[in-house]
């Protein structure tokens, strides 16, 4: 080796070091080069990613940092571009051992946590009290003596170097040289080597590599552009001055340097120097359950399961649950991890005892009997069938993972109290990095060469199913045709966008992760504060915690679990029925009715289309359906026809075959199915007298497809399979079966975990589904579609939806009994909450509310003004007066709308009026509340008395857009009605329809997603019909080039096609035609559709037969039959086809039995 670079930045240097870690080493191990330096700017992100993969490849790691280097880093004064003396300076700092590793690492820390100012920034007090085992190089052109070269100030560049020389040392201090053609470099460098000179100091060159080679110039431009926010083109933005910033290999770094080859040797030098050893897998930051020196893990943990089991079984443990616990505590025990599973039980039960909801479990640990018992999950793994070892495998010393799941709001209490038992430095938030994806790279460096919005948003949209550039290049016909007749910026996009795909684009906090020490964190690893939340992370990404010795924990926020929380306290507080969650019935009927329906919305793990059309044709009938629900409803078991065949099964339309009658008891419950990884453990136990940890080494290994090891592994499963007496021939036919199988295999812990939420939101849902909607609309408000998405769901269950009102309507959604007609009976609705409004700020509804609370309800609409213009402005009087909010006060909202600036300006003004007095305007009134009817000054009269020049349309648009539905009109209801002598079809009713069959349906556009194909855009519409139900409809590339043109989002539309069945068996409606409703008229009609339901009787058909006859023509006509949910369709001989008109409907739309029908 002849060289070592020391001054490089990676892609952690966020958006300006475009250097991966893996191949960096990769190349420096081609330069033969034997070490190697990170510096990245500020951070030390990066510094265990890179340590560790330079140690597997037999390359020195120097960890180091390129500092933002101020004079009082507690200073946050705006920092002037001009002002040099008050400008932070670069400095580049390296670890020499491990004592100077954790002092970098304390003064990175503080740079974030108490320097921060746009940049982590430090001090030399900071360094001078972590200065012990650090060299400092006096950094590149942006240095502190550089700078100070630059700008004649040559004492003060030379009283900077004695600091430092006093400080670290001559032999820990050197003057870092660089050459990049850069004119300030002429002036600087001679001044650099005088110095070095008068104080003998050491020179040593540098490369400052940002990206590894010269090609990669204008890629690491681009990157630098999306950065600072420039398009490439801007004059003046900020860019490198050539493409010299590459990784040199050293032959040319020794001939740039050719005239002091001492800077070049004194990186070799620097080198021998540097020699940290950080410590993985370092027992001593565990931290501990118990700090009392008498408290034995073992025992407290032996002594809780049991104590736990007895109280479970009142007092009668069954022999097979006290014989697994004493088998889990043994290992667990020599694992050394009964002290991690107290301090996970721990935090878990303090949650459960505070009102926290926790989840009955997430991931393998579910497959304990210790966590059941420790109370740390719900799921009885013997009840369940799961297996320890899936969990914690005896012949594989790895820490366990114990997942827990709290409510969404509750998680930071759980955080808290974690704070709180073992120390604020002790435990932090874990960072995770955002990447550039595909289209958000296409996205970014479209607007770098400026290429056109629309045209940016159109290659993004069409990339939605790839995986990459890289296959879309090959696959989609968009991005073929740039490359076959674009312009060569619109290559240079694509080409720059493949580039910058998975670089590191911006830190963030990991949604879960926690990570908990028995030391300050900060003492082995820098710590992170993101400049936008202030939350405090770890610098190193949750992957090498672990590995360091750490204890992560994932804490995830679940929001099904605040909607269970919400509903139990709804039902409590209506109804006084005190609901304990984990004790309703697994067997109740009306939940396995509702799951088996598809009416899934709002129940969680089964909402997707897809899952809905299993969930139908599964028809679950036990907790174990919904496991292998969850399990089935993946890519792998989808693609192989598992989720049918374990269907067809089920219901006896396929019969159950076992490889092996030996295996009927593992595989009886998926019906023969093998569907779990544990089924997969317990087949290679039970054939091949595997034990479970050698079983779960199979799984992994064939999971993973690590070939040698799986054929070793095949070794020893057909030799185990002789040995049990099992022919050679099955047990290598059964192996070959496993492989295929474990690709697709699940783990049941985690299905059976999950499928018990599944059950639980099913339950309350399907019980207490006002309780249930409420809460579940609740939980989704600020997330404005998906909040209206329930609603509509609310109301397909058959529950009205109260629009929003200023003196009734809360924060929240809430159920009020609306009373009905004369009798005074009373209906059960959900009314539209404040915070629901679209554009509505939280601070607003707490005044209004506080106002209503503190002075009664608001008596008419001059007393809503008076009373709210202090706190209220022209936008959120918009917002609530579009919403219809104020409708009780006053009715024609239009006439507010047109003249509210001048209605704000008056009130406004009598308000203040009355304040300081001149206006006693309410004196007479006696509440204070504007219910004066003899004021001299009637605003209403003046301002709101005159015509509305809003359209009804208009209105409906002021409700779709701030409540996402319709109340007052329903501009899809009327055009429905007018068109119901064409088509009566519900728009749900289409999946009903036997395959091949046509139809006719209207509804407006929700939403176009397009795709692209090998033909060209396939599309997916989404229309809603006046019920608020979606349905989507499906486009081939021709029809979508067809009618893309004439459609647009909120637009009603008619659509006709056929119902087709894809090869996965799953019934489609496919457009073949898309005409706008005033367009109809001229519409040719071929076919006739009729659905008769189950009240059709023979004189329905006798009064149809004769009213046929009449109308007697070419149209021929088509009649299905519902009986039980099943249709049964048939086409009518010729001499039954009719003459299309309007008259013909009119006369059959009232016979008995006929539910839908429409032309075609």
């Amino acid at each position: 080796m002849s060289f070592v670079h020391l001054h490089l930045h990676t892609e952690y240097s966020l958006l300006d070091g475009a250097i991966k870690i893996e191949k960096l080493v990769q190349t420096v191990k081609n330069y033969d080069m034997n070490a190697i330096a990170i510096t990245d700017h500020g951070n030390l992100f990066g510094s265990i990613e890179f340590y560790k993969t330079c140690k597997e490849n037999d390359v020195k790691p120097i960890i180091g940092v390129e500092a933002y280097l101020v004079d009082d880093m507690t200073k946050k004064e705006k920092v002037m571009k001009e002002d040099v003396d008050r400008k932070y300076y670069h400095v580049t700092i390296l670890s020499k051992n491990l004592v100077g590793y954790k002092n970098l690492v304390k003064i990175v820390t503080k740079s974030y946590l108490e320097g921060f100012y746009y940049k982590p920034r430090i001090d030399k007090k900071l360094l001078e009290k972590h200065k012990d085992g650090l060299i400092i190089l006096s950094g590149c052109i942006a240095g502190e003596i550089p700078q100070l070269i630059k700008f004649g100030k040559l004492k003060e560049a030379r009283n900077v170097a004695d600091w430092y020389i006093q400080t670290f040392g001559k032999e820990n201090f050197y003057i870092e040289i660089q050459r990049h053609e850069i004119e300030d470099e002429k002036v600087v460098n001679p001044e650099l080597i005088k110095i070095a000179k008068e104080f003998n100091l050491k020179l040593v060159a540098t490369g400052d590599a940002h990206y590894l080679s010269p090609e990669d110039s204008e890629t690491h431009d681009v990157l630098l552009c999306i950065q600072t926010g420039s398009r490439k083109d801007d004059k003046d933005r900020f860019r490198f001055v050539n493409n010299s910033f590459y990784l040199k290999s050293p032959e040319e770094m020794i001939k740039e340097f050719n005239e002091i080859p001492e800077a070049i040797h004194n990186t070799l030098e620097i080198g021998e120097k540097c020699n940290v050893e950080i410590p993985f897998n370092n027992n001593e930051l565990m931290p501990q359950y118990s700090q009392a020196k008498t408290t034995n893990a073992d025992e407290k943990i032996r002594e809780m399961v049991f104590k736990n089991l007895n109280r479970i079984f009142n007092g009668k443990i069954p022999e097979e649950y006290s014989e697994r616990a004493n088998y889990e505590l043994d290992v667990i025990k020599k694992m050394g991890f009964s002290n991690y599973f107290l301090v996970v039980q721990d935090f878990v039960n303090w949650a459960r005892d505070s009102g926290i909801p926790v989840g009955p479990g997430r991931g393998s640990a579910a497959g304990a009997l210790i966590t059941y018992a420790l109370g740390i999950t719900k799921v009885d793994p013997i009840k369940y069938n799961l297996l320890f070892e899936r969990f914690l495998n005896p012949e594989r010393v790895t820490m366990p993972d114990i997942d827990v799941d709290v409510a969404d709001r509750e998680r930071e209490k759980v955080i808290e109290y974690l704070s709180n038992k073992y120390g604020k430095e002790n435990t932090a938030n874990i960072i995770t990095f955002g990447t550039l994806q595909t289209k958000a790279a296409v996205r970014d460096v479209g607007r770098v060469l400026s290429i056109p919005l629309p045209r940016v948003d159109e290659i993004a949209k069409s990339l939605s199913s790839y995986e990459s550039l890289s296959e879309a290049k090959e696959m989609s016909s968009d991005i073929k045709k740039i490359f076959q007749s674009g312009n060569q910026v619109e290559k240079d996009w694509i080409n720059f966008s493949e580039k910058l795909e998975g670089m590191v684009r911006h830190a963030s906090i990991h949604a879960s992760g926690i990570v908990i020490s028995s030391v300050p964190i900060h003492e082995y690893i820098a710590l992170y504060r993101d400049p936008k939340e202030g939350t405090i992370s770890t610098q190193i990404p949750a992957q090498f915690l672990e590995e360091l010795g750490f204890l992560k924990m994932d804490i995830l926020g679940l929001a099904n679990l605040s909607v269970i929380h919400d509903t139990l306290k709804l039902i409590k507080q209506r109804k006084g029925i005190e609901i304990d969650i984990d004790s309703i019935d697994l067997n109740d009927k009306a939940t396995y009715e509702l799951l088996s329906s598809g009416n899934t919305d709002g129940v969680f793990q089964v909402e997707s289309e897809g899952m809905k059309e299993m969930l139908k044709n599964m028809k679950p009938s036990n907790i174990d359906d919904i496991i292998a629900a969850l399990a089935l409803y993946r890519p792998g078991p989808l693609g192989s026809g598992m989720d049918k065949q374990y269907i067809n099964r089920k219901h006896g339309r396929e019969e159950i075959i076992y490889p092996h009658p030996d295996l009927e008891d593992i595989l009886k419950e998926t019906y023969g199915v093998i569907l779990y990884q544990e089924q997969i453990m317990k087949i290679a136990q039970k054939i091949s007298n595997f034990t479970l940890g050698q079983a779960d080494n199979l799984r992994r290994a064939i999971g993973k497809k690590k070939r040698d090891l799986m054929e070793k592994m095949k070794s020893l499963f057909i030799e185990g399979a002789v040995k049990n007496r099992y022919e050679k021939e099955f047990a290598e036919e059964l192996f070959d079966m496993i492989e295929k199988f474990a690709e697709y295999g699940f783990n049941k812990s985690h299905s059976a975990a999950y499928a018990i939420v599944t059950f639980q939101t099913a339950y309350l849902k399907a019980h207490y589904p006002i309780e249930y909607m409420t809460a579940l609309i609740n939980s989704e408000i600020g997330k404005f579609e998906k909040m209206v998405f329930y609603i509509n769901e609310a109301r397909r269950m058959g529950i009205k939806i109260l629009p929003p009102d200023i003196n009734k309507s809360n924060k929240l959604f809430d159920i009020n009994l609306e009373i009905n007609g004369e009798n005074g009976n009373g209906e059960e609705c959900i009314r539209y909450g404040f915070m629901g409004i679209k554009g509505m700020g939280e601070s607003i509804v707490d005044e209004l509310i506080e106002e209503r609370t503190k002075n009664g309800p608001y008596s008419d609409i001059q007393d809503f003004f008076i009373r709210t213009s202090k706190f209220m402005k022209k936008n959120s009087y918009e917002v609530i007066i579009k919403a219809g909010a104020l409708d009780t006060l006053f009715k024609e909202r239009g006439i507010i709308i047109q003249n509210l600036e001048k209605i704000i300006s008056t009130f406004n003004n009598i308000s203040k009026s009355v304040e300081i007095g001149q206006n006693d305007l309410f004196a007479n009134s006696g509440n204070g509340n504007g219910n004066n009817s003899t004021t001299s000054y009637n605003i209403t009269s003046q301002l709101l008395n005159e015509a509305s020049i809003v359209t009804k349309d208009e209105m409906a648009s002021f409700e779709k857009s701030t409540i996402g539905i319709y109340i007052s009109y329903n501009p899809i209801e009327e055009y429905e009605n007018k068109l119901k002598s064409i088509t009566t079809l519900d728009i749900n009713f289409i999946e009903s329809l036997p395959n091949g069959c046509s139809f006719t349906i209207f509804g407006m556009i929700e939403e176009i997603e397009l795709r692209d194909m090998i033909k060209g855009k396939v599309a997916t519409v989404k229309i809603s019909d006046s019920k608020s139900s979606i349905i989507p409809l499906f486009m081939i590339p021709s029809t979508t080039e067809s009618y893309l043109p004439i459609m647009k989002e909120g637009m009603l539309m008619i659509f006709k096609g056929t119902v087709e069945t894809t090869v996965k068996g799953k019934k489609i409606a496919k457009v073949s035609k898309v005409i706008k409703p005033i367009n109809y008229n001229g519409e040719k009609f071929t076919e006739f559709h009729i659905i008769m339901d189950n009240e059709t009787n023979l004189e329905s058909l006798e009064k149809l037969k004769r009213v046929i006859k009449e109308f007697s023509g070419k149209c021929q006509i088509y009649i299905g039959t519902l009986e039980e949910g099943n249709i049964e369709y048939m086409k009518l001989p010729s001499i039954y086809s009719i003459k299309p008109s309007f008259s013909f409907v009119k006369k059959i739309k009232n016979i008995k039995g006929i539910k839908y029908f429409w032309y075609y």
